[in-house]
């Protein structure tokens, strides 16, 4: 996968509409253990490319399953809890 589509598609996973800026919280969990959570409730694949951004007391979550095909990857949100939701179309 190139840089440039990792880098949009980082891009397109930021806050969703309504997230509160400046929000104040503490991350619990790390990239690996929210990784972990995917594969355990069926969102991603073992050897899914998983890109994890935390911002806002929320994870937004990257997924590419293997091989890689541009354009395809899904976009997850998990809140501080570790409640995950698929993220609505941009």
């Amino acid at each position: 996968m190139s840089l440039a589509l990792a880098t949009a598609s980082v891009a397109c996973a930021g806050p969703a509409h309504g997230a509160t800026d400046g929000a104040q919280c503490e991350r619990k969990y790390s990239d690996e253990r929210v990784r972990q959570r995917l594969v355990e409730k069926k969102y991603a694949e073992s050897d899914a490319l998983v890109h994890v951004n935390w911002k806002d007391c929320t994870y937004y979550i990257v997924v590419w399953d293997q091989p890689v095909i541009p354009d395809a990857q899904r976009i997850y949100l998990m809140d501080v809890d570790g409640n995950i939701r698929l993220r609505s179309p941009l």
